[in-house]
Parts: structure tokens; sequence; C-alpha cells
């Protein structure tokens, strides 16, 4: 008696997809990657991964999309955010820079990609939307209530400039030997904003 063959279910096929992209991403890069690459670690036939994804970028949208939500998520649970702390704030900014983590180096594949891409440009600008108005929810109380002005974009701009220096210039080694010096800068950046609110307010 032969078994019954399970059908997967869309969701596991394409999580199967993705972990293939992110494997081959990690081992080729995002532009010498191919469809073909991706395909060959997959258990699904050329025909039954292009039924999920019609291109690799659009599995580097969903790996960025996944990534965005895993690391907010991962930014809420240990913080306290009805009682955020500077200390709380640097603390996870440099361990978002420094902590060894593979979606950090498919970040940084997406960062590369986004520079000829029109459209993981406009993905990059949607998930720093997304991002704004939870992280001003988590930052109000620490900040005394004012948002507006607080300078998230060039943060955020300095923090991947930091994290493409860890993945792809080899800097993790230097900024882990002094964590201080990282630190410094945001510590420094945050506490002249919330002075100049507080002065202002």
């Amino acid at each position: 008696m032969t078994e019954k063959r399970v059908r997967k279910s869309p969701e596991f096929r394409r999580a199967e997809i993705l972990a293939a992209a992110k494997k081959v991403f990690l081992e080729k890069g995002y532009k010498t990657a191919t469809m073909e690459d991706i395909v060959a670690k997959t258990s699904l036939s050329k025909g039954g991964v292009y039924r999920y994804y019609n291109s690799k970028r659009d599995m580097l949208h969903d790996l960025m999309v996944r990534g965005h939500e895993e690391r907010f998520l991962k930014f809420r649970q240990p913080v306290d955010v009805d009682n955020l702390t500077l200390e709380a704030v640097v603390d996870f900014i440099y361990e978002k820079i420094c902590d060894i983590n593979e979606m950090k180096s498919i970040y940084s594949e997406f960062m590369l990609a986004c520079k000829d891409d029109p459209e993981l440009t406009k993905l990059r600008s949607e998930l720093f939307s997304e991002l704004t108005p939870p992280m001003a929810r988590s930052f109000e109380n620490w900040l005394g209530g004012a948002f507006q002005d607080f300078p998230l974009q060039e943060l955020i701009s300095l923090t991947d400039a930091l994290i493409f220096s860890t993945e792809m210039l080899g800097s993790r080694e230097v900024f882990t030997n002094n964590p201080d010096f990282i630190k410094s800068i945001y510590r420094s950046l945050l506490e002249e904003y919330r002075t100049n609110e507080q002065a202002n307010s």
C-alpha cells in the first residue's frame, strides 16, 4: 500500500524557496545569484518555484519584509518601551550593528542592490515608513512626547552604513574591540537631541 502524498501548503513552499534564496545569496551574492541556482536548492521544479516567485528580486523583497518584522519584534521584546532609557536604545543599536546574523549579510546585499534597482529602493523607503510610527511610539516617553523633528532617517542611515561596514568591509572586530566608540556616538547624538527638545518645550 502506497503512502498518501501530503500536499505542502503555499506558506511552506514560500518558506522553502526563501530559505534556498537566502542560502544562495549568502554563497554567491545577490547580483551573481540566478533563479536556476535557487531552484536547485529547493525540492520544487522550475515551474513550481515560478508559481510563487517571478524573480530573485521578489524573493529579496520578501526576505527583507520578514527580516524587518523580526528585527522590530526583537527590539520590542527585551526593551520596556514604556520606560525606555538612553542606554537601552544605545545597546540595541550597537547589537544591531555588531551581532552576527545571516539576515544582516542579506541586508547588506539588499543595500548594494538598491543602488541599481529602483523597485528595491522603493521597498527600502516603504520599510522605513513602516518603521517610523512604532519607533515614534517607543521613543515618545523618553523624548517627552515630541518626535516630529527627531532625525530618525539620519540615525537609520548612519546605522546602515556601519552595518554595511561590518558585513562588507570587515569592521566588526574593530567595533567589538572598542564598543564605547560606537556607543558614544549614538549616546552623544541622542542626548543632544533630547536636551534641545527639552530646552525648546
